[in-house]
């Protein structure tokens, strides 16, 4: 029997492979033993960085918060809060198109360490941005009055949802396509949430995806 050639690896490379394999295979397909053929490494080697599958989960969560973290930093430097919502949406739905495996891990991954159970745990801020820009609109009239958070939840469900028929085809192949149109919804629904006779000004040319 040959031996597998034994070579060294890093967290970081772990996580990256495992990124990769999640991407191809989905959280339930990640196991120590893909992880390990994937690397050129044996499996006792992967728990020398990582004790167990749910400890490399939760680093890939982290790492995946923090990039999108890094994507809504960006909608936050939009001054006119309507617009800054708007953007908000577009940075998800790109983090959605262009992070498909870390979506995959932080919102289709029901068994994934530190995950919040809505409405009343929550430790996300990525998830509070969001409602501190929600709060921001009731609190500023331009969104109907409710409790924030489920407004939140709400917006997020509707998100979720397109992202989650894109990801099955439903929109085609075409990620420009998609997002115009998640774009077009969030302008929609945004507009259905605004007082009666005064709809966001985002959702009359704001900012788009």
């Amino acid at each position: 029997m040959t031996e597998r050639k034994v070579r060294k690896t890093g967290r970081g490379e772990i996580l990256e492979v495992a990124r990769k394999l999640v991407l191809a295979h989905g959280a339930s397909g990640l196991t120590m033993r893909r992880l390990g053929d994937a690397l050129g490494v044996s499996a006792p080697a992967v728990y020398r960085h990582y004790r167990d599958k749910p400890e490399l989960l939760e680093g890939l969560v982290d790492e995946g918060n923090a990039i999108l973290a890094r994507y809504l930093a960006e909608a936050c430097t939009e001054a006119h809060p309507p617009a800054r919502l708007e953007r908000i949406a577009a940075q998800y739905a790109r983090f959605a198109v262009e992070q498909a495996a870390f979506y995959g891990i932080l919102f289709l991954s029901a068994d994934r360490p530190k995950m919040d159970v809505l409405p009343r745990q929550r430790t996300s801020r990525n998830f509070d941005v969001l409602v501190d820009c929600v709060r921001e609109g009731v609190e500023g009239g331009w969104l109907r009055p409710a409790d924030p958070v489920l407004i939140a939840i709400s917006l997020w469900a509707q998100w979720h949802g397109l992202v989650a028929m894109f990801r099955a085809g439903r929109f085609g192949p075409g990620a420009d396509g998609f997002l115009e149109m998640f774009g077009s919804s969030t302008r929609l629904v945004l507009g259905a949430m605004a007082p009666a006779g005064s709809p966001p000004s985002a959702g009359r040319g704001g900012a788009k995806p």
